[in-house]
């Protein structure tokens, strides 16, 4: 029968024990509390942790909202430092090519093409045989005028003799002194018929020696437009029988603007460039100027020219001069854009020495393309800020992130 543990029933339980099993002993009282110990712990660390991750949550905020606050008040800008001019100024412009001398050939006598002896591409001298015309109208036009002049000739004698007898006459009184003024009038007609006569022949010869086509000037054959059998006519209409250029020197022409005028002058160096060939440059120079501005476009023609002893530049070809062009010493060139146009003029903006802006009116030169000078209101070692916002106003402070100096 099971024993009753008085102890456990007075508590309100039971427990119902067999005899012989062990009985269960409680653990001590540090056991028990060692749980709530490392809970407290945890909890403190824990308690720290997001302590710190706050504060560093809130520095970090702190940063961007910094850098935020920062960056709008203080806009990066790019700077150029202003140099002395290195050298002339450089004006870049369009220009093609032409022969030194260009001459196109007409025929100066009427007639067929018999044979021609030059062609495309020729060198030829000056004097040398191109091509031989037949001119049957002109041999007959010759034959007329030989003619002619005989029939002059013979005339002048048949008044020379009438004029001698009427002087006989007059001096035997048998005639009248009218008929003497007659028959030297009648003289000096026969004269100058005669003079007539001889110079419709030698016209004539002279356009027989036209028959042979020759070369005026040396040069190389650029164009023939004549072929055996081909009736020429007489004239400079037409586009001409051979083209002749000389090409050892070319020229180029190119339409300087007024405000570059002034400083144009004879000798001064230049560049030629071909698109087709970068990097590389021909010598020329400026030979003359117009002397005056095409009232229409406000420019002076210039006319340069270069040397092409080996053939290497083509007559028409396309490209690119640079000029140097002298440049006064109190003068300082920018990059275009650093300069700003307004109502009341052009301005720059400027960096100072603590990095705040100022805003500088200034006096423009000439326009190099990419640079524009600037003969009044800015000194070297300046800087100018590049592509100036219209948002900077005087004395804000910028952060400088490049700076670049002159070429």
């Amino acid at each position: 029968m099971p024993v009753v543990d008085p102890v456990a029933s007075h508590g309100g339980e039971t427990a119902a024990t067999s005899p012989g099993a062990p009985r269960e002993t409680p653990p001590p009282a540090a056991a028990r509390r060692r749980p709530a110990w490392w809970l407290a712990v945890a909890g403190v660390v824990l308690a720290g942790g997001l302590v710190a991750y706050g504060w560093q949550r809130q520095e970090t905020e702190a940063a961007a909202a910094a850098d935020v606050a920062n960056s709008a008040v203080t806009p990066s800008v790019r700077v150029h430092v202003v140099a002395p001019p290195a050298g002339a100024a450089k004006l870049t412009l369009p220009a093609t090519l032409e022969p030194v001398q260009r001459t196109v050939i007409h025929a100066r006598a009427s007639g067929y093409v018999k044979r021609w002896y030059s062609d495309l591409g020729d060198t030829v001298q000056a004097g040398a045989v191109l091509a031989e015309l037949e001119t049957p109208d002109l041999e007959q036009d010759v034959r007329r005028a030989q003619a002619a002049v005989a029939e002059a000739r013979a005339g002048l004698v048949l008044a020379q003799t009438t004029a001698e007898r009427a002087r006989r006459l007059l001096e035997q009184q048998a005639i009248a002194r009218q008929e003497i003024d007659a028959s030297d009038a009648e003289l000096r007609v026969r004269e100058a018929e005669l003079v007539a006569a001889e110079a419709a022949l030698s016209r004539v010869e002279e356009l027989i020696r036209f028959q042979t086509i020759r070369a005026p000037i040396a040069g190389t054959i650029t164009a023939r437009r004549i072929e055996v059998g081909d009736l020429v006519v007489a004239g400079a209409g037409g586009s001409g029988l051979f083209v002749i250029e000389q090409t050892n020197t070319l020229r180029a022409f190119v339409d300087l603007p007024q405000a570059f005028a002034r400083w144009m002058q004879p000798k001064l160096k230049a560049k030629f460039e071909l698109p087709e060939a970068p990097g590389r440059h021909f010598d020329a120079e400026v030979v003359r100027t117009a002397g005056a501005l095409n009232a229409a476009t406000r420019s002076m023609r210039v006319e340069l020219q270069l040397p092409n002893p080996a053939g290497e530049l083509l007559s028409g070809a396309f490209g690119q001069v640079r000029i140097e062009l002298p440049r006064a010493g109190d003068v300082v060139a920018v990059p275009g854009n650093a300069v700003r146009i307004r109502s009341e003029g052009a301005f720059v903006a400027l960096v100072d020495a603590a990095d705040q802006i100022v805003i500088r009116p200034v006096k423009l030169g000439h326009d190099l393309g990419r640079e524009i000078e600037i003969v009044q209101g800015l000194r070297p070692g300046e800087r100018v800020v590049l592509n100036p916002s219209d948002l900077l106003r005087a004395g804000a402070p910028v952060h400088v992130v490049q700076a670049t100096a002159q070429r």
